[in-house]
């Protein structure tokens, strides 16, 4: 059974910073590279049509979201958040998160607090700490100092084929819905 994931995408200039650091990361960690994305909900069935059609009515509901900084990095035990940027709670995305759960009859899924990753994972084959702040300063020299210098926003909503039943190398975005502007 396929599975799918509504996911914030951030604007253009974001993941033009977060792609290449994503790509480094992939290699380290040893995984398949990912868009940039933060999720709202996972791990959703049915048929993708559906939820492109409620993602466009949430799209239509909700602004573009942005944090302040600093984002914190964190490390997580779990594949799916092996290294991440967390963001503060901001309501706005506790209000889309309602929202989504609301339409969707479920909160299976929802992302425990909202945040980007940056690499998945196995805990145990996952470079040290110092090893990779060393890889990512090298490959992307100052990046690690503009994440703590930047604002991050996410503009589109989207569709994705991705869950923890179907392989890493196979998501994708099967269609995106701009945000509310204003």
């Amino acid at each position: 059974m396929a599975g799918y994931s509504l996911w914030l995408l951030p604007q253009a200039d974001d993941a033009v910073v977060l792609t290449p650091v994503m790509r480094t990361l992939a290699v380290l960690f040893d995984h398949p590279p990912f868009d940039p994305h933060l999720t709202v909900q996972g791990n959703l069935g049915g048929d993708p049509r559906q939820l492109a059609t409620l993602a466009a009515r949430v799209a239509g509901e909700t602004g573009a979201l942005t944090w302040a900084l600093p984002p914190v990095f964190g490390r997580a035990p779990f594949y799916y958040r092996a290294l991440f940027l967390r963001f503060a709670e901001l309501s706005a995305f506790d209000a889309l998160g309602d929202l989504v759960g609301s339409q969707t009859g479920t909160t299976e899924g929802r992302t425990p607090y909202p945040h980007l990753s940056l690499a998945y994972g196995a805990a145990d084959r996952a470079p040290g700490s110092a090893d990779l702040v060393d890889a990512v300063e090298t490959a992307h020299p100052g990046l690690l100092d503009e994440f703590q210098s930047r604002y991050f926003r996410f503009d589109r909503l989207a569709v994705a084929l991705s869950a923890q039943g179907v392989p890493l190398d196979q998501w994708s975005i099967l269609e995106t819905f701009e945000l509310r502007s204003g």
